[in-house]
């Protein structure tokens, strides 16, 4: 039974081998006519083999919790501000007082014409100052008390002065007699007589005007 088996191969084998050198001269043969040989037609290609599932990731390291921050200081509430105070209602504004009318401007007076200037004082005659019983004081516009001094140096040389005035200086006359008869009263100095003229005088504009004229005699008896 061995013997058998083991040439039973062998037998196919050399069968094999004969057929192999018979068919290579009829390949030679054909292989001269054809024109080319024909491609082989392609294999078809193995599947591919499935991939190998890959190895799941290793899971992360979960994180350290971070520390929780320290909670902020509560703000201190600020102090409520005072309420202001409301403002006083303006008060209403008194209405104005109606103007009053105008007054209609009074006309104007009229100038009153200007009084001729004094002339100087004139000299005293020499007949009077010649005559010491007689004297002359002339009135301007000095001070009353030299006019009254004058008055009593003459009288205490003369028994008799008279006083002489024109326009405003009248006045002053009159006061002069008055301070003699308060200090010479008690000497026997009296006001004998006064006289009121007038004369005509050339005044600045040229024109003539009349000018009053006092005279007052102070005699001593």
């Amino acid at each position: 039974m061995d013997l058998s088996s083991s040439k039973k191969p062998t037998d196919a084998e050399d069968i094999l081998t004969e057929f192999d050198s018979d068919s290579e001269p009829e390949q030679t043969q054909e292989s001269e006519y054809k024109p080319a040989e024909t491609r082989p037609e392609p294999e078809p290609a193995e599947p591919a083999e499935p991939a190998e599932p890959e190895e799941p990731a290793e899971p992360a390291e979960p994180e350290e919790p971070e520390e929780p921050a320290e909670p902020a200081e509560p703000e201190e509430p600020a102090e409520p501000a005072e309420p202001e105070e409301p403002e006083e209602p303006a008060e209403p504004a008194e209405p104005a007082e109606p103007a009053e009318p105008a007054e209609p401007a009074e006309p104007a007076e009229p100038a009153e014409p200007a009084e001729p200037a004094e002339p100087a004082e004139p000299t005293e005659p020499q007949s009077e100052e010649m005559n010491p019983e007689h004297g002359v004081v002339f009135i301007g516009s000095k001070p009353v008390t030299v006019y009254a001094v004058e008055t009593m140096t003459k009288l205490s040389t003369s028994s008799m002065v008279t006083l002489k005035a024109r326009g405003k200086k009248i006045a002053q006359a009159v006061d002069v007699s008055q301070m003699i008869l308060k200090r010479m009263g008690s000497a026997g100095c009296v006001i004998s007589d006064v006289r009121i003229s007038s004369e005509t005088l050339l005044s600045d504009d040229d024109k003539q005007r009349k000018v009053s004229l006092m005279e007052i005699d102070i005699s001593k008896d």
